[in-house]
């Protein structure tokens, strides 16, 4: 199954988000980084960080993923730095073995979320 190019935005977006909310080390990386990506819930000492419905969504889809997609998933949207050289010099891939897996953990991270959609519509 090929995405859609609005699909295929809407993921990239979703996973932008996850990897900004990621950038600071919760999750695959750690704490969150941007307070927009998290609700905070009052408790007898302050406040704690939740991860958002949707950032939490996209985390349990990435975990979800072969390995190999899901190293191509964070180097692709963690480790913003490095070139497409870079990224698949450290994997030790080539370019188009690293396109077709970014392709295909887009695909099931798509299926994942619209199956929770469903879900959630049917509940």
């Amino acid at each position: 199954m090929a995405l859609r190019k609005d699909q295929k935005a809407m993921v990239h977006q979703r996973l932008l988000e996850w990897a900004d909310a990621s950038s600071e080390g919760f999750g695959l990386v750690g704490s969150l980084g941007s307070s927009a990506m998290h609700d905070h819930v009052p408790n007898d000492f302050g406040f704690r960080s939740l991860w958002s419905a949707q950032v939490e969504e996209v985390e349990r889809a990435v975990l979800a993923l072969a390995e190999l997609e899901r190293e191509v998933v964070k180097e692709h949207y963690l480790r913003v730095d490095s070139s497409v050289t870079q990224s698949c010099g450290h994997l030790r891939i080539s370019s188009s073995e690293y396109y077709r897996r970014r392709d295909a953990a887009m695909e099931r991270i798509y299926c994942a979320l619209t199956d929770n959609k469903k879900r959630v519509a049917n509940f």
